[in-house]
């Protein structure tokens, strides 16, 4: 009996050997131009074979002949002596050439079978290398056509009805680190397949280290990569992300490897997450760790700290990728232009620790009042409630300023809060430097940029005042903030010749607390 093919998976082979570009999931790989099959190059292997040429002589273009050779090598079962002949002389004899310009022989030979099994559809059947050096057909359960993607640790082949199976590579399966690993997370997964919220495992194999899950339709970063999302959409997927990771945190659950690639739409239209290979359940006490500097999550989503060692990814770092998502959900890339959002981003994402986030219910309390404020309001009208709802309740909204200052294109909107609130936004201000430090620099540039319009006398004391109580409450900070601030005491103390602030800069002058550099920026005024 005859190999079994199929004519479509033919016609593919015949195109990527005659150069087209022939892109599949498991492998981009490209012929060289100096193994692209010509007129002259199928004769040779037609007459090297032994093979009528006929086919070759009635066909209109070289694509075309190539195709009908290979049916025809098929039909005679002569298939298997094609490959063997293609990755054996056919190469061999322009292996020198191929050397000298750079290329490597022996994986040229790998990527060509590795591209022809990922254009072979026949079910579970592709061609290996034997123990004696040929190639032939062979049954395997895991195909390249199959293959849907691959990480560091597993492969993820199509299943049966809208299932896949997950794999650990063959690579790893001689680590007990990677073992565990893979057993953690199935056990993980499987523990919260009712949640709704992650994607369903199930028939884990041990002895074949290989799980079962539900098929997904997409990705998110699959999706927002092929798709326009209008913001009404990107604010649901966002809600859903932090209702995912809500979920995940109340069942002691750190993901530690959270992105779009990791979120996917399953057959319910819900986006549910998955790959918890790097994950940890904290109500549990493992034998062993992972801690391997192999695996840390994807590099732009991952907070720095994790980078440096994963077992230091906790809720707080998990909160950072969170964010970093939340940033490329709304902008569709890694950008990082100002949004709605970006406060909240900003704060998750700060550099010193204790600014974050304390966790996730925080979080999810900002996204959602960001989402519930639809209507337009005047800068006026919102320091107006701002105010109002400051003297009834006596707590400052940080969060609600940095998305103010984050949305507005109004460049006196500080210079307004400061002449409202007067040192009472001190402590907020300052407190929101530390989570949202580009975003308060910006916003201390706007002021030195409307304090040269015309102002009221007590405007500019109630202004400057306010710098000084930045830089009285940063003991010692060098940074554009500060530089900022003293800008701002200098312009009214000296060009404004404020007397009440020519006073209040020679005390910060002399102030120990206040850097040198910061304390250069300001004028001493003799008799004040």
């Amino acid at each position: 009996m005859g190999l079994s093919y199929s004519k479509k998976d033919l016609s593919n082979i015949a195109a990527f050997l005659c150069g087209r570009d022939c892109k599949t999931i498991s492998s981009e790989f490209s012929l060289p131009q100096e193994l692209v099959l010509t007129e002259e190059t199928l004769y040779e292997i037609c007459f090297d074979l032994g093979q009528d040429s006929t086919v070759l002589d009635e066909a209109i273009d070289v694509q075309s002949a190539a195709e009908d050779f290979l049916v025809q090598l098929a039909d005679d079962d002569l298939f298997e002596t094609f490959l063997n002949y293609l990755l054996g002389k056919y190469v061999d004899n322009r292996a020198v050439m191929l050397s000298s310009i750079g290329f490597d022989p022996f994986r040229i030979k790998s990527e060509m079978l590795k591209k022809i099994n990922a254009l072979w559809s026949i079910p579970r059947m592709e061609f290996i290398y034997t123990s004696d050096g040929k190639c032939k057909a062979h049954e395997t359960r895991f195909k390249e056509y199959d293959k849907l993607g691959s990480g560091g640790f597993s492969i993820v082949y199509c299943g049966p009805e809208q299932t896949v199976y997950k794999v650990l590579h063959q690579s790893e399966k001689s680590s007990a680190s990677s073992v565990h690993r893979f057993k953690r997370e199935f056990e993980i997964m499987e523990a919260h397949n009712d949640s709704g919220y992650t994607i369903r495992a199930f028939n884990f194999e041990p002895q074949n280290l290989v799980y079962s899950m539900d098929r997904a339709t997409v990705s998110l970063e699959d999706y927002i990569e092929n798709n326009t999302l209008e913001d009404s959409e990107k604010d649901a997927i966002i809600l859903r992300c932090v209702e995912c990771m809500s979920y995940l945190h109340s069942q002691k659950i750190v993901h530690r490897d959270f992105h779009p690639g990791n979120i996917l739409r399953n057959r319910d239209g819900q986006w549910v997450v998955t790959d918890f290979g790097l994950s940890k359940d904290l109500s549990k006490k493992y034998s062993r760790n992972t801690n391997s500097t192999r695996a840390v999550g994807r590099f732009w989503f991952t907070d720095p700290i994790q980078l440096g060692a994963l077992k230091d990814g906790d809720y707080s770092t998990d909160l950072y990728s969170l964010a970093k998502t939340i940033d490329y959900i709304f902008n569709g890339n890694q950008t990082q232009r100002p949004h709605k959002y970006t406060a909240v981003v900003h704060k998750a994402t700060a550099p010193d620790w204790d600014a974050r986030y304390a966790n996730i219910g925080e979080l999810e309390n900002d996204i959602l009042n960001i989402i519930g404020r639809q209507e337009y309001k005047s800068t006026h009208e919102v320091v107006a409630d701002m105010l109002q709802e400051y003297r009834k309740t006596h707590v400052f909204d940080e969060m609600r300023l940095a998305n103010m200052l984050s949305d507005s294109h109004d460049d006196d909107l500080m210079w307004e809060l400061v002449v409202s609130f007067g040192n009472e936004l001190s402590t907020p201000f300052i407190s929101l430097t530390r989570s949202n430090y580009d975003l308060c620099l910006v916003a201390l540039q706007n002021v030195n940029d409307s304090i040269r319009a015309y102002r009221p006398w007590d405007e500019y004391d109630t202004v400057a005042f306010w710098a000084a109580s930045i830089l009285s409450g940063r003991p010692h900070a060098d940074d554009g903030i500060s530089v900022e601030a003293a800008r701002i005491v200098e312009y009214v103390s000296s060009n404004v010749s404020r007397y009440k602030i020519r006073s209040l800069a020679n005390r910060l002058k002399s102030d120990n607390n206040i850097d040198p550099h910061i304390r250069a920026v300001l004028t001493h005024h003799d008799g004040y």
